[in-house]
């Protein structure tokens, strides 16, 4: 079953109760691609977002593996994209500061610390590859970008109410 790249995916009953009650084996990217599964991001996106250096061809076998167990289903056709990326990367969308208006002047690269230390609070060992991303971002709008998808991420696992708290502890530290 080969998904075009165009095909906005979502998770299925049998997906959220695999990510959620971790039922089925799933190795640490696969786990990481369905959780990034939101029904807005295309498959191409995806590839994109997990198959730095030159890995979206493995990346796409993974999600398709993953439609063919079952676990994620096609949406239809996305017409989404760099609108979409640039909304969830913009500070509204994050809930903090826009860049260079950090509460109490703080730093995007002191923030990025902080911010792996709540994702490994929030998520456990599941915050390794995002971890990764966050720690690495060379600049603060790939950092912001990044925080968005740890959001996201934390939301999809915990509930909004996680992803809140997690904002709200984000502040918390930026301005103290």
């Amino acid at each position: 079953m080969a998904l075009a790249p165009g095909t906005v995916l979502g998770k299925t009953e049998l997906g959220r109760e695999a990510m959620q009650r971790r039922t089925l084996p799933l190795t640490p990217r696969q786990r990481a691609i369905l959780i990034s599964i939101n029904g807005r991001l295309t498959v191409g996106e995806l590839c994109k977002r997990f198959g730095a250096g030159g890995a979206e061809a493995q990346i796409a076998e993974l999600i398709d593996d993953l439609a063919t167990r079952g676990l994620v289903e096609s949406l239809g056709q996305g017409a989404q994209s760099s609108a979409a990326a640039a909304t969830a990367a913009s500070p509204a969308a994050t809930g903090l500061p826009a860049a260079g208006g950090l509460a109490g002047g703080a730093d995007w690269r002191e923030l990025r610390v902080r911010a792996s230390q709540l994702l490994h609070d929030f998520m456990g060992p599941d915050a390794d590859m995002l971890t990764m991303r966050l720690e690495s971002a060379p600049n603060e709008q790939e950092f912001m970008t990044q925080l968005q998808r740890a959001f996201d991420l934390v939301a999809a696992m915990h509930g909004p109410g996680a992803a809140e708290r997690m904002r709200n502890r984000m502040m918390q530290a930026d301005q103290g």
